[in-house]
């Protein structure tokens, strides 16, 4: 899912996930 947000930053990718599942 890490792919579907490149041009976010990692940190902020990690937050995405977690906040997602």
């Amino acid at each position: 899912m890490k792919t579907q947000y490149p041009m976010i930053p990692f940190p902020l990718i990690v937050k995405a996930t977690d906040g997602d599942t």
